[in-house]
C-alpha cells in the first residue's frame, strides 16, 4: 500500500498529528492483511531559496519527519522520498532511517531530467538504506505527451521510455558501484 503525504516540521503540529494519526491507522490495516506500507513524503518549498532548500532543509526535514513518525509508532517498510545533491543531506536522511533496523528508502523522481537524478544517485549510493528508486515521469512524460500529440508513434514512445529507464538503471548501479569502491578505498 502507498500513500503520499505532505509534511513540514513547521506545518500546525495539529495538522500534523492527524496526518501521523491517519498513517498509523493505515499501518494498522496493513499490518493485518500482511501487505507492506509506502510512505511517500513531499516537502514543498514555502519562500526558500530552492538550491538551499533542496541541499539542507529538504533533508533536514525528511530526517525530522521521519523521526517523528518513528515516535508515534509509524514505521512503514519504505519510505519514498526526494532526492537530495548533497551528500550530507543523504546522510542525514539515511541516518533518520537507519533508526529502525528495517527502514528502507526509495529515492523519487520528480520529473527531473536525467543528470539532476543521477546526482541524486550519486549523494545517496553510500546510504545503508537505499533500496532503489521509482520514478516514472522522467522516463514516461516526454515519450507520452508526444504520442498524445500526435507527434510520436506509440512504438517508437515505448523505445524511448525504455531507454530513458534503461540509463536511469545504469546511473543508480554506476553511483551504487562508485560507492562501493570508495568505501574499500
Amino acid at each position: 500500500m502507498k500513500v503520499l503525504i505532505k509534511d513540514r516540521t513547521d506545518y500546525d503540529p495539529a495538522v500534523r498529528a492527524g496526518q501521523f494519526d491517519k498513517l498509523l491507522a493505515l499501518q494498522a490495516w496493513c499490518r493485518s492483511f500482511a501487505t507492506p506500507l509506502l510512505v511517500e513524503i513531499l516537502v514543498p518549498r514555502d519562500g526558500e531559496r530552492e538550491d538551499d532548500f533542496d541541499e539542507r532543509q529538504r533533508p533536514a526535514m525528511l530526517a525530522q519527519s521521519i523521526r517523528d513518525a518513528y515516535a508515534r509508532g509509524l514505521e512503514p517498510r519504505y519510505w519514498k522520498l526526494e532526492g537530495t545533491t548533497s551528500d550530507a543531506g543523504a546522510a542525514a536522511v539515511d541516518a533518520a532511517i537507519a533508526e529502525r533496523p528495517a527502514g528502507r528508502q526509495i529515492v523519487l523522481g520528480k520529473g527531473a531530467e536525467p543528470a539532476l537524478i543521477s546526482r541524486w544517485f550519486a549523494a545517496a549510493a553510500s546510504s545503508r538504506t537505499l533500496s532503489g528508486f521509482a520514478i516514472g515521469r522522467s522516463v514516461f512524460w516526454n515519450a507520452g505527451t508526444a504520442v498524445l500529440a500526435g507527434a510520436m508513434r506509440a512504438d517508437a514512445a515505448v523505445d524511448m521510455m525504455a531507454s530513458a529507464y534503461l540509463a536511469l538503471v545504469d546511473a543508480y548501479v554506476a553511483a551504487r558501484r562508485a560507492a562501493a569502491r570508495a568505501e574499500t578505498a
